[in-house]
C-alpha cells in the first residue's frame, strides 16, 4: 500500500532537482520525445511558456548525452555579461552591433570548455589556451583595442565577452573586437573540426536578461537568435563538433514578432508544450502517472486509470473533477502542478490518497 509520502512528483526548481536527485532523469516525463528532438542536428532553440520545464529539459538532455566524447555545459544567465551591450554605441541598426557581441560570447565560452578536455595535438589548441589564459589571442587582439581607458588599467577579453579590471573610471568606445571576430571564429572552428570531442553550450534563463522594460530588448533577442543560428549553420556546414543552444520563453518570442526570425524558429526550435486540455487527457496527467509509477514499484503493471484511482480519492467522475481543479489552478504548467501536489501532501503524508474537499 502506498502513502502520499511515497510519491515523488519532483521539485518546482528543475536545476535544483538535477543537483539533488541522482535519479532525476528517470522521473522526467519525456513528452513528445523532447530530449531526442534536441539531439537532432539543426535543433538549437528550446521554446516554452514560463514554468513549462525548459530548464529541467536541458538538465535531462545533458544527463542523457554527456560522456567522455561529448561535453555539455549549461550557462546560467548570471554568467552572461549582457550589460556590456549597453555600452555599445547606438546606431540605426542596434542588431548590427549586438549580433557580433553574441558571436564573440559564444566562441569565448567554447574556448573555455575546450580547455577542460583538450586535444593538445591540434595546432589551434595553443592559441586557444593562450586566449583563455591571458584573455587575448595575440598582440593583434589586445583588449586595449576594444576599450579606451581613461587611465592605465588591467584589460582583457573575458570568457563572457569583453571586460576590463580597473580602479579607475572605464570609458567605452565602439567594440573594435568586431574586427577580430573572424580570427576568433576561424581558430575555434578549425579546432572543432579536428577534435574528437563534441562541445555544446546551453544558455539558460535568458528570459531574466531580456527584460521587456529595456528599450533594446527586441534587438537583444533577435541578435542572439540570429547569432547562434549563424554559428550552428557554420558548425554543421564544415563538420565542426559543436552546438550552441538557447532557452527562451515562447511568449517573449511572440512579443518580438520579428518576421526574420520565423525561418529560424520554424526549422530550428523545439517547443515545450502541454496542450490546452484540462481533463484526464492532458499530457500533464501522463506526467503525474509517470512520476507515480517511478515512485511506487507496484504501479508499474497498472493501467493509467487504475493508477489515478490509487492516487486520488473517489469515483472516476470525482477523480476527473479533481484533475480539472488542479490543472485549472496551475495554468497547465508542470512546475505549478508539481508544487500543487507537493503542498497538498504536506501534513498529510500518511494519507493513502489525495482527497477533494
Amino acid at each position: 500500500m502506498a502513502f502520499l509520502r511515497d510519491y515523488y512528483f519532483g521539485d518546482p526548481d528543475g536545476e535544483k532537482e538535477a543537483i539533488t536527485r541522482v535519479d532525476f532523469l528517470d522521473f522526467y516525463y519525456n513528452t513528445e520525445s523532447l530530449i531526442e528532438s534536441i539531439n537532432t542536428q539543426g535543433k538549437y532553440l528550446i521554446l516554452g511558456a514560463k514554468g513549462s520545464g525548459k530548464t529541467f529539459l536541458a538538465q535531462c538532455y545533458k544527463s542523457k548525452y554527456f560522456n567522455h566524447t561529448r561535453t555539455i555545459d549549461i550557462i546560467p544567465y548570471k554568467d552572461v555579461n549582457i550589460e556590456e551591450l549597453n555600452h555599445l554605441k547606438a546606431t540605426s541598426d542596434p542588431q548590427s552591433e549586438y549580433k557580433p557581441f553574441w558571436e564573440w560570447t559564444c566562441l569565448s565560452l567554447l574556448c573555455k570548455v575546450i580547455v577542460t578536455s583538450p586535444d593538445t595535438t591540434i595546432p589551434e589548441y595553443s592559441d586557444i589556451i593562450a586566449f583563455v589564459s591571458s584573455n587575448r589571442w595575440s598582440r593583434e587582439l589586445l583588449a586595449a583595442k576594444v576599450i579606451e581607458e581613461a587611465d592605465k588599467v588591467s584589460a582583457g577579453i573575458s570568457s563572457h565577452g569583453f571586460s576590463v579590471g580597473s580602479e579607475t573610471q572605464r570609458k567605452y568606445q565602439k567594440g573594435l573586437f568586431f574586427e577580430y571576430l573572424q580570427d576568433l571564429r576561424s581558430k575555434v572552428i578549425n579546432y572543432l573540426v579536428q577534435s574528437s570531442v563534441t562541445h555544446e553550450i546551453i544558455f539558460d534563463n535568458l528570459d531574466d536578461r531580456f527584460s521587456i522594460e529595456n528599450k533594446n530588448h527586441k534587438a537583444w533577442i533577435t541578435s542572439f537568435i540570429t547569432a547562434i543560428d549563424d554559428l550552428n549553420i557554420q558548425f554543421i556546414s564544415v563538420g565542426a563538433k559543436a552546438k550552441v543552444i538557447g532557452l527562451i520563453r515562447s511568449d517573449i518570442i511572440k512579443r518580438v514578432n520579428a518576421p526574420n526570425l520565423n525561418r529560424v524558429i520554424s526549422s530550428s526550435a523545439v517547443e515545450v508544450e502541454w496542450g490546452e486540455s484540462e481533463d484526464s487527457q492532458s499530457p500533464l496527467v501522463k506526467l503525474i502517472i509517470h512520476k507515480a509509477k517511478k515512485s511506487v514499484r507496484e504501479f508499474s503493471g497498472l493501467e493509467d486509470q487504475a493508477i489515478l484511482l490509487r492516487i486520488f480519492s473517489g469515483s472516476t467522475e470525482a477523480v476527473d473533477k479533481l484533475i480539472n481543479y488542479i490543472l485549472e489552478r496551475t495554468q497547465l504548467r508542470p512546475r505549478d502542478v508539481v508544487q500543487f501536489l507537493n503542498v497538498a501532501k504536506k501534513g498529510h503524508e500518511t494519507m493513502i490518497k489525495y482527497e477533494f474537499r
